[in-house]
């Protein structure tokens, strides 16, 4: 009895370790080349000042008259920030 809870707990935690592989290869992405690359989940943000695309948690956040706005670099904050005064 003891020997059938003990393969039945094994069988659990390798059933449990198989999922957990093929879940993490749920998120990868492979690229024309060949490679598999992780995907990066992430909100993409507009720069007001010079109109490009950077990821949220990169951006320099600052907050203007009650708005949060976003910006690739210290440069550009700087300018927009002048600009509007």
């Amino acid at each position: 009895m003891i020997r059938l809870l003990i393969f039945i707990a094994l069988g659990y935690f390798a059933l449990k370790a198989v999922k957990g592989i093929f879940r993490h290869g749920a998120h990868l992405r492979v690229d024309p080349g060949g490679r598999q690359e992780a995907e990066i989940e992430d909100l993409m943000v507009q720069d007001p000042n010079c109109q490009t695309y950077i990821p949220k948690r990169e951006a320099i956040m600052v907050k203007h008259n009650g708005a949060r706005l976003y910006f690739c670099s210290a440069r550009c904050r700087d300018a927009y920030l002048i600009s509007v005064k």
